[in-house]
């Protein structure tokens, strides 16, 4: 519902900066230390940068620990779906590290939607969707520093994400909703009948 996202608020701590938005469960696995550690250095260069996390698990706890000592961390816990994407709407990038062996990451699909450019891991169904420096930025898995260097790289490179989040958005749009996914179902049913 457009009018839902058009209202979210964003928190006031967060009004005018450059938001790193971290959305999924908050666990190990899913790279989320390693985003910390790498922000950690970022910020420090980039003192305008805000770390998000959108989510919780069952390592949220440490990482909030682990937060305490980096500055501009915050932590909005679970949103609502429509909260999530207005606050995509209004963030610099989206940051998904994961080591996890998973699908196709709905959030990356989501941040498409909006345009937001996209920083991943290639795990799971994540290479299927993002061409480095075509439409988003791969990094390497369990590695700091190649987020680091990404996030780095986004900042002094801003016309590259717009160009990255508009092929982003062309290819989900083309091969990555609903209709489209129904359709090649359908067509591929009634061939194996």
């Amino acid at each position: 519902n457009l009018s839902t996202v058009r209202s979210y608020k964003l928190p006031s701590f967060l009004v005018r900066k450059n938001i790193c938005l971290y959305v999924g469960r908050i666990l190990e696995d899913k790279g989320v230390f390693e985003l910390l550690r790498s922000f950690s250095r970022v910020v420090d260069k980039y003192p305008n940068l805000v770390l998000v996390f959108v989510g919780d698990g069952g390592d949220i706890h440490k990482l909030k620990k682990s937060a305490n000592l980096v500055k501009n961390v915050y932590f909005l816990g679970r949103l609502k779906n429509s909260d999530v994407k207005a606050l995509m709407k209004k963030s610099f990038l989206l940051i998904n590290p994961s080591n996890y062996p998973e699908g196709l990451p709905t959030v990356i699909l989501e941040a498409a939607s909006v345009y937001l450019p996209v920083i991943s891991t290639g795990n799971g169904g994540a290479k299927e969707l993002l061409i480095n420096g075509l439409n988003g930025i791969l990094i390497s898995s369990g590695e700091q520093s190649s987020i680091y260097r990404a996030i780095d790289y986004s900042v002094k490179n801003l016309n590259k994400l717009n160009y990255y989040s508009k092929n982003l958005y062309s290819l989900v749009k083309s091969s990555y909703t609903w209709d489209v996914v129904v359709k090649k179902f359908i067509s591929k049913q009634l061939i194996t009948i």
